[in-house]
Order: C-alpha cells, then structure tokens, then sequence
C-alpha cells in the first residue's frame, strides 16, 4: 500500500491523513499513528512555487532573475563560417577531484563535519579548489585565479567557528578578529552563545521547526526530543531518522539557518570571503563551456539533491532526486532527514571538483545590490531551481533560512571594474524591426517601415554607435540576408557566419557593457526566425531559443 497525502491549497501545504505503509524492502518501515501536521510554507514568499519572477516584477523579495549565459558573438572564434554552429560547445570531460590542501582552521580536526565529506564521507570538509580566470559568455568574467571550497561549509566547522569567540561574533567583528569583514555590520551578528542557538535554532525564520516542515542542522537537544517523539514507530527507518536528528548526524550536513552576515563572519574568520556572484556562476558553468548544469547538463538522482515536495506529491516513484534516494518516508517531522552531507553525488561535480554547487542548499553569494539585497544561487532540497541561469536576487541579508548555506572564497577579491562611461556626444543609430507574419521573418535594419506592407513595423529594437568602429572596444553589426530561405538576421561576422551575405552594416555595439546599455540577445525561433533584442523573456515567451550575445547597444529612447 501506498502513503496516502491530501494536497491542501499550495503545493507546499500537506496534511497527513492516512496511515499503514508496508514494508518497502529498504531496511523495513511503517507509516505510524496519522499525524495531522500542515507545513504553514505557502505563507514564505520566497517558497519555490511562490517566489516571484523578476521578469514580473524586478524588486520583489527573492524574485528568480533567469540570466542567459550564451556564446559570445562579438568574438571572431566564436564566428566559424560554417553557418549557425556557434551554439554547441564541446563539453570536457568532468575531471577527477583535484587534490588540494584544507584550510588552516581544519587542521587537526577530525569526526563530521570534518572529515566526512566526499562520495564516500571520508574527504576533508574543508578542501578548497582552484579556479583559473577566464570569460563565461559576454556577461561573467574573473581576472585572476582564486580558490572556492569544493564544499559547503558544514555544522561542524560553524560550530569551531563560534566556540572560538563563546557565541560573541559581535565582539570578533568590533575586535578586528574577523579580517575582511566589515566592523560597521558587527551589530547584525549575534553577541552570545545563546543568541547563537537562537538564530540558527527556534528563531530561525524559514523552516525551523523541526515538527513542521523544519530543516535545522545546527543541534539542540530540542531538535533531537522533537523528532523522536515523533519518529517513535519501531522499524530501522524510524531508528535512521531519529539518529539523523543526534548531535553526530547534523554536525556533518550543511551550516543553514545562517544569515549573509554570519556566513559572511565565518568565511573572515576562516581566511577567506564569500564568492562574488561572477565567481560563484563562473566555477559552475565551467568558464567558457557554458555548463547548463555544473556537470554539464541533464538532471538524473546522481547529481544534485532536490525537489523533496515533488516527491512526496509524486510518492515514492518520484523520489528520484531526493536524499535519501527513496525519501519520502513519514512526510514531516524528520527535521534535515532530506539534507546531504556535502559531496554525496560525485556526478554532480562541476569542471574543477567542486561539489553541490546545484541541489541541496541554496548558497550565498558576496554580491550586495543597489537596494540593499542579496544574491543566492545553486537550488535546494525544496526544489528552487537549480540551474545555472536561476537567481534569487533582492535576497533579504538576514532571512535565515533551512534551504539556504553558503561556501567560502580564498585568494584576493576579483578587481572592480567600473562600467566605462560612454564616450560624450556619441552619435546613435536606430535599429528599427518589422515582422512578416506570412513567413515568420523578423526584419531589423536602419531605415523606419522597411519592407511594409509585408512586414509590419514592430518599433526600436535599439541603438547602436555610428562613426568609426573602435576596435578595442566595439564590435560591428551587420544585417544578413540567409542564403538557405531568404530569411533575415543580425551578425557581427560580415561575412555572415557562412550562412549568408551582408545587407550592410547596422552600427556598432561594445564588447563590454558601459553605463546606459543592455546586452543584445540573439534568438532563433521554429529553426527559421532570428531576433536580435534587449529582452530576452521575450525570445523565451515566444518559445525562441537563445543563441548567443551580440554586444551592448542602448535602449530605444
């Protein structure tokens, strides 16, 4: 017999209502006593099915920005005249796990959280990995080389981390005990043992109870009473769950619960700093392969650790990108029963051996922006998306949260680069675009109605600089006429990319983003219709693929 779940409102509020489950011939279990627990999730905004896009709405807390990370057009590497084979990049090989040294602060440690990371939890938890510089697409870059923790920071060593000041990060930070971090966010950390417990334990304000929907790996002896009263049947799955919620059990899983300021403090104490967001998404798109995934693409239960609510709506045949494989098994009250111990899915491994940079928990990144939020990525157990182009922006920097965790950065920042301001009285072209709807051809070109009655005029697609090309700083662009269908395209190659020959040029545009332009998106649609445009949701709502990056140009005015 199945488990039997009724679905209540959201897809995150679920009553148990039945229950005898039969042996499942994974070590035995049954279903006890109906235990009628509603989770209350469908009231947090940045719960996976609630979390607001920000191509609806650009400021909403913990909107989900999709970014198109696509080949470079501008590049004449990228250009290879054999006609629209720019948008397939060869993969490597994922390699092994390079060898590298832990971190100084672990030296000596031993136990979990320690040394029970890795496939087969016997690697060091504190082991940072080495990423070269290099370019991503037209929008992510790093300069130099840095290293990044080829895990997420566990309990354990956030344990080390606040034994080493009693609970007083605050005074740490005022200290000067805290290198990089910054003194005047010393009042956002907590100045106690016991206000410690609280934030990472009951205060924490996202999936804290353990007897509802809660997820808290930082141990209390009320985290451990709650899940074995709860877990009280006897059968070995019970016996597992209620271990997993001992002292032993959470120290090895990922620190959650934990704000931008506390992981912020931990990675100072530890030599290091958060990742940029560039050099978070550089390491998991594998630099210049563009990795949809971490590992590539495809998401198989080898991989990642996700989607625990599709799960237990799918039971037990839909469990497959769940930890463990076979959850779910009593629906709540496990506490992190569902939560990995970093680097259980070594096919997940992104191009320079780093771990989980998909699944699990969503991770922090250093990026604070205009308006005072944060930027998180990499998905989690609850199932937010977890694909490269996924982020979670506007993140509020002291929401504590049982999906979310964090790793550190080592080696100097990546140097700032401010936007190169346009040069003064730059002369603008308007590109102009119609569209012939009786063969589904985009035209863009300089000169207003071109084409009508065909083609109807659909306004400014942009502007693009005129004058001299500066071919330091900007790239050409050409309108293509497409020798296979008499079809129209924008390119950068004037030879057309072997596709095509050149209706003229349209402009120029830069290589690099400077104040007051957006990058231009070239996108195909039904293998026949190319569209060149600021706006990318609109390729992906008029089921267009995105093909490659064009430059920066500025928006119609």
């Amino acid at each position: 017999m199945r488990t039997s779940i009724l679905l209540v409102g959201a897809a995150l509020a679920l009553t148990v209502i039945a229950c005898t489950t039969e042996d499942s011939g994974n070590g035995g279990w049954r279903r006890g006593a109906a235990r009628a627990i509603t989770t209350g999730a469908n009231d947090d905004v940045c719960a996976p099915e609630n979390t607001p896009h920000a191509e609806d709405n650009p400021f909403a807390p913990c909107a989900l920005k999709t970014e198109h990370h696509v080949v470079d057009l501008t590049l004449p590497q990228n250009q290879k005249g054999t006609g629209f084979s720019t948008r397939s990049l060869k993969m490597q090989a994922d390699p092994a796990v390079p060898a590298a040294a832990a971190a100084g602060l672990c030296q000596g440690q031993s136990g979990p959280g320690f040394t029970t990371c890795g496939p087969n939890g016997n690697d060091s938890c504190c082991r940072a990995a080495t990423v070269p510089p290099g370019k991503a697409g037209a929008l992510v870059s790093v300069a130099t080389s840095y290293d990044l923790g080829v895990y997420t920071v566990t309990a354990a060593r956030f344990r080390q981390f606040v034994d080493a000041f009693g609970g007083n990060l605050r005074g740490a930070a005022t200290d000067g005990k805290l290198p990089g971090f910054k003194t005047a966010n010393a009042d956002k950390l907590p100045a106690s043992r016991a206000a410690v417990d609280d934030e990472l334990g009951p205060s924490c304000k996202f999936r804290g109870d353990p007897g509802n929907y809660g997820a808290r790996t930082w141990w209390s002896q009320d985290v451990q009473d709650t899940v074995a009263s709860l877990m009280s049947d006897d059968n070995d799955r019970a016996a597992d769950i209620r271990n997993d919620a001992r002292k032993q059990s959470l120290d090895a899983k990922p620190a959650n619960c934990v704000s931008y300021y506390m992981a912020s403090a931990f990675c100072a104490w530890d030599g290091g700093r958060l990742p940029s967001n560039d050099e978070w998404v550089y390491a998991a798109l594998g630099g210049d392969e563009l990795r949809e995934y971490p590992w590539g693409s495809g998401r198989t239960r080898d991989r990642l650790v996700t989607d625990m609510v599709r799960a237990q709506q799918a039971g037990d045949d839909g469990a497959d990108l769940t930890w463990p494989e076979d959850f779910p098994f009593f629906d709540n009250g496990m506490n992190a029963y569902h939560i990995a111990p970093p680097g259980r899915k070594p096919a997940g491994m992104g191009r320079w051996g780093h771990l989980d940079l998909a699944g699990n928990v969503l991770q922090w990144t250093a990026d604070i922006d205009a308006n005072g939020g944060g930027t998180v990525r990499g998905g989690s157990w609850e199932g937010h998306s977890d694909a490269n182009a996924a982020a979670y922006t506007n993140y509020d920097l002291m929401r504590t949260y049982g999906s979310l965790g964090f790793r550190c950065a080592y080696g100097a920042a990546q140097p700032v680069v401010p936007p190169e301001p346009p040069k003064p009285a730059i002369q603008k072209i308007t590109v102009y675009r119609g569209y012939a709807a009786s063969i589904g051809d985009h035209l863009q070109g300089i000169t207003p109605n071109e084409g009508a009655p065909t083609y109807a005029a659909e306004g400014v697609s942009f502007q693009t600089v005129g004058g001299a090309l500066d071919a330091a700083t900007q790239a050409p662009l050409f309108r293509c006429l497409w020798t296979a269908n008499g079809h129209h395209f924008l390119s950068n190659d004037p030879a057309c990319e072997g596709a095509g020959t050149s209706d003229g040029p349209v402009g120029n545009v830069y290589k690099a983003q400077v104040e007051g332009t957006l990058p231009v998106y070239r996108c195909l649609g039904g293998g026949v219709d190319h569209l060149s445009t600021l706006y990318p949701q609109e390729c992906v709502a008029g089921g267009f693929t995105v093909e490659g990056s064009q430059g920066f140009a500025f928006p119609a005015q």
